[in-house]
């Protein structure tokens, strides 16, 4: 197996072992092919999955060395059952605070931070999802209270706008009053 270019084989005989890459793919607790399925299916399935098959997913997440690869669907997965794939880090000392990460979030990282948390780069089978460094309103939608930890001034931080605003127009306003 160490002079393999690839190892086909199933989570069960994976136990104990590890490689440089492991390629996950759909075959955990039936999950669906994403194209097939609904944010909210999923949502709903996460309680019927079984201890067992978290397990599974468990050991086949740890065989990696270097990297993981899976699909869009056992990442959907994954983050509803409450990993974001965040570490914390340093914050780097030099040009200012950086920009957040997510798009379209207006916020910067706050100055003189103690930490900062900071979005993985994910690897995925359909492509790869972004990584960098999150403000802490973007923190405080994933995780919650740990956000305080950043800074105390979380909730004051501007929310990321929603879609197209519509625009009032002032005549109308006055003609229904």
């Amino acid at each position: 197996m160490r002079n393999a270019d690839f190892t086909l084989g199933t989570v069960h005989k994976a136990k104990g072992l590890e490689f440089d890459t492991v390629i996950m793919t759909d075959d955990f607790a039936n999950v669906q092919n994403s194209r097939h399925s609904s944010q909210h299916s999923l949502e709903s399935m996460i309680h019927k999955i079984p201890a067992d098959e978290w397990n599974l997913v468990y050991v086949a997440v740890t065989r990696a060395r270097r990297s993981l690869v899976f699909t869009n669907t056992i990442l959907r997965l994954l983050t509803m059952a409450g990993e974001y794939f965040l570490k914390s880090e340093m914050p780097v000392a030099g040009s200012g605070p950086p920009p957040c990460s997510v798009s379209d979030c207006p916020n910067c990282l706050t100055p003189g931070s103690a930490f900062i948390m900071s979005k993985k780069k994910i690897y995925c089978t359909e492509g790869v999802t972004f990584s960098g460094p999150l403000c802490e309103r973007c923190v405080w939608a994933r995780v919650g209270p740990v956000a305080f930890l950043m800074t105390d001034d979380v909730l004051s931080m501007a929310e990321i706008p929603r879609g197209p605003q519509p625009a009032i127009n002032d005549r109308w306003i006055m003609v229904l009053l």
